[in-house]
């Protein structure tokens, strides 16, 4: 029995039946205008009006964006409006929860730590009528050293308060950490995986950190755990009543989340040595009930050059050695050169040593990452230095008479776009040894307690993405794919797969609208229905890695163009389990077709899906059952007709 079930009829007419997904960029209508250098985003409702906002890390110091839903298919950046102080940290990962169970989220963004050489604290923003305020310090989940990539919200042990784990790039310092919430302040560090049950509380409490990290990598002389992982994620593997805490190490562990505390149960679920995995999507691609894996693999590849046009080059070279790295390209027009060196937070003594830059004889540091040099420049006709007799630096040169530039680097890791006003005829480019960043991406279907690689025709090629998420795209009653790829200087196509109902995946020509942005480079997905007509969108991110490449890469927002399939959507309020309901698993019943659920946060790699539960229901106007499996153990069943295209708010019976 259901107690207190709101329906949220919209009343959306029918449309045209697509014969294949469709989505549009509507970014620039809806007001969704930055592009900047990124790390992540997150779908939330800062102001529990029912319609996602979406939060994103802009990246190296810069201010995040705070977009929050008009309900008019607009959004207005209203960071600065909601948050009352001046934000320019290095955020990386972020997570909306309600933390409190007092009916609004709360939201946790983690930081770089200085590049692990200095201090840089975490922000926990605390949702006070919709004006957030950091209390990061004062409920102890600051972690100033910690190199934060990705926070996970659970209850760890199922007392009905979240907890946060905090996967961080490995620091002796400041390892990867669970704080447990509790009411008191404090709790003594163990280096068990048992915690007490404390008593519920709705006031949020304190947060306590366990800094041994469930044991999850291995441990140093100290006997500090050490992990430089990015992610972790919840979902149901091996226990179709139990949810899995995975961390994403070599090899990957997994832990049964109970109510007294956490199982290690690695041993149960067997899964393929699989190495570099950027990021995991979790659901049931066959429709046989249980869960598979997506892995998306991209390498960041350190080595590359790439023309971009006629009249432009971009490329990475260099690096601490003694081999030298050169560009000889020809053009007679002027040519401007924009060069990078890596960024470093200004805590850390290398943002102020600035490398040689040899403009044929004459000598300068490179500070200015932009300059022209005019094809008749005499300065770069003259010779430069040797750069071994120097130690090291870059140059430039021009000679007249070949029509012959060239861009020459030794010991400095650099990023570069050099551009002509008039055609480049050819480049030449050495000591690079080009790393693409690609590599195969894999399937796994669970077989019993083991995953299996499952070959299809596209994991024949490989690509170079490192983020994905899976929806029900045409509400189809099964889960799709979407990918976001780059390469290590230049944007790449973004990849959209629909499933056939038993993971036979086709590729979609252009995404189906979704390819992305042919500026900066792919970054991340968040995915949300975000006006509300039962379709499943995509928000993606366009500025990863380092300047110059990062620069111009823009948020985009991309509208799902529906069809006439039908879909129903559900919001979890849990009392005896946390208000999110997170830990929970549906499982919807339509026309004999059974489809599961998990409630897991919305994480993934960095950036968090909006937490309400979407289901395709196809051409079904309405599901036979619901059942509804809480983290508290309470089971709810609803067992008469549900008519489709609403959203359900169910509340827990207690």
């Amino acid at each position: 029995m259901i107690a207190n079930i709101v329906l949220l009829g919209l009343g959306i007419a029918p449309l045209h039946v697509y014969s294949e997904i469709k989505f549009r960029d509507v970014s620039k209508t809806a007001g969704i205008n930055q592009s900047i250098p990124t790390a992540a985003s997150a779908w939330g409702d800062v102001n529990a009006d029912g319609w996602p906002d979406i939060w994103v890390s802009n990246h190296h110091g810069l201010p995040p964006s705070l977009y929050v839903n008009q309900k008019n298919g607009k959004f207005i950046d209203l960071h600065s409006a909601l948050i009352l102080e001046d934000l320019r940290a290095d955020f990386h990962g972020v997570a909306w929860a309600d933390y409190d169970n007092d009916g609004d989220q709360d939201m946790i963004a983690v930081t770089g730590g200085a590049a692990g050489r200095g201090a840089s604290p975490n922000y926990f923003f605390v949702n006070e009528g919709g004006q957030l305020i950091n209390k990061a310090k004062q409920l102890g989940i600051d972690y100033p050293l910690g190199r934060g990539r990705t926070p996970l919200w659970l209850d760890v042990n199922q007392d009905g308060k979240l907890d946060i784990l905090l996967m961080n790039r490995m620091r002796k310092e400041a390892p990867s950490a669970l704080f447990v919430q509790t009411d008191n302040g404090f709790v003594d560090k163990t280096k068990k995986f048992r915690f007490s049950r404390a008593p519920r509380s709705s006031n949020g409490g304190i947060f306590s950190d366990i800094k041994q990290l469930l044991g999850v990598s291995k441990q140093g002389k100290s006997g500090e755990i050490k992990v430089n992982n990015a992610f972790a994620q919840l979902a149901s593997l091996s226990d179709q009543k139990q949810m899995e805490l995975i961390a994403y190490t070599q090899p990957s562990r997994f832990y049964s989340i109970k109510s007294k505390g956490l199982k290690a149960v690695t041993d149960k679920i067997l899964l393929p040595k699989i190495a570099a995995v950027e990021d995991v999507a979790i659901g049931d691609f066959n429709g046989d009930g249980e869960m598979d894996m997506f892995l998306v693999r991209a390498r960041s590849g350190s080595r590359d050059i790439s023309m971009v046009n006629a009249r432009s080059i971009k490329g990475k070279m260099g690096g601490p050695t003694t081999d030298m790295a050169s560009v000889k390209f020809r053009t007679d027009g002027d040519v401007t050169f924009e060069i990078h060196r890596p960024w470093y937070d200004p805590s850390d003594r290398r943002s102020q040593i600035y490398p040689k830059l040899y403009i044929g004889s004459e000598e300068r540091e490179l500070k200015s990452e932009i300059f022209t040099i005019p094809v008749d420049s005499a300065a770069a006709r003259e010779r430069a230095p040797s750069l071994k007799k120097a130690g090291g630096g870059i140059s430039i040169e021009f000679n007249p008479v070949t029509r012959e530039w060239t861009l020459a680097n030794l010991g400095q890791l650099i990023g570069f776009i050099i551009t002509s006003t008039k055609n480049i005829e050819s480049f030449n480019a050495k000591g690079f040894k080009p790393k693409t960043g690609s590599e195969h991406d894999v399937l796994l279907i669970r077989k019993g307690n083991r995953f299996v690689a499952k070959k299809l025709r596209f994991t024949d090629q490989a690509t170079s993405c490192s983020s994905v998420t899976a929806g029900d795209f045409d509400n189809d009653m099964d889960l799709d794919l979407y990918l976001v790829c780059a390469g290590p200087v230049e944007n790449l196509t973004n990849i959209l797969y629909e499933n056939d109902g038993k993971a036979n995946f086709i590729k979609v020509k252009d995404a189906g609208g979704a390819e992305g942005s042919i500026k900066g480079r792919g970054n991340q997905v968040a995915m949300a229905d975000y006006n509300l007509d039962g379709f499943l969108d995509l928000f993606v991110t366009n500025g990863a890695g380092p300047p110059p490449f990062s620069h111009g890469g823009p948020h985009q927002l991309f509208q799902n163009m529906r069809n006439n399939n039908h879909w129903l959507e559900i919001d979890l309020r849990g009392s005896e389990s946390n208000r999110d309901g997170i830990g929970a698993k549906l499982v919807l019943s339509v026309n004999g077709k059974t489809q599961v659920r998990h409630v897991d946060g919305g994480m993934h790699s960095f950036s968090q899906n909006h937490m309400r539960v979407h289901f395709g229901l196809g051409p079904h106007e309405k599901a036979d059952s619901l059942s509804i499996y809480w983290p508290a153990g309470q089971v709810q069943h609803l067992v008469d007709d549900i008519p489709a295209n609403q959203i359900l708010v169910v509340d827990e019976k207690i």
